[in-house]
């Protein structure tokens, strides 16, 4: 990665360092991170720390 994260527990940059060592990760983003979902006739939604995405556009 060629940014800085921001982390607010010791435990959120453990975690941003692992993912900054794998592999097949590409980017990922720290919190707060809101995912939106109304497609299934009711709204859904969930605050993420993390969200990150592979090379195969899979995500974490």
């Amino acid at each position: 990665m060629d940014a800085h994260v921001p982390f607010e527990s010791w435990l959120e940059r453990d975690t941003a360092m692992v993912l900054n060592f794998q592999y097949d990760v590409v980017s990922f983003a720290t919190q707060p991170i809101w995912l939106l979902r109304s497609d299934t006739g009711r709204a859904l939604s969930r605050t993420l720390a993390f969200f990150a995405r592979t090379a195969k556009a899979s995500v974490w």
